[in-house]
């Protein structure tokens, strides 16, 4: 069912999420999910300076493994836009889960 119409509004930010579940060829299963976050307006940023609508603010991997049993095997992650200079480093903290 679709929502009622909402009051006059305007979009401030838009965090795009798709998941998507794979059965590989060696029996096990890699669930994959991509992030990306982007500003109606422009903005200024610390670290990226002027940042012009619509440019990806975050854009972040992720793929987990898992076996039949629902045990995580593995775990990637990488980010192909960050908004800060430090954030390329959670990527392999993240990938470290649950080490």
């Amino acid at each position: 069912m679709p929502l009622p119409t909402p009051v006059e509004r305007k979009l401030l930010h838009l965090r795009d999420i798709q998941l998507r579940g794979w059965q590989r060829a060696d029996g096990l299963y890699d669930i994959e999910a991509h992030l990306l976050d982007t500003k109606a307006t422009s903005f200024r940023n610390e670290s990226r300076g002027e940042v012009p609508p619509g440019t990806p603010l975050h854009g972040m991997w992720l793929r987990l493994t898992i076996a039949e049993d629902m045990q995580v095997v593995a775990c990637e992650a990488s980010s192909d836009h960050t908004p800060y200079a430090i954030c390329p480093q959670a990527a392999p903290i993240s990938a470290a889960w649950p080490g």
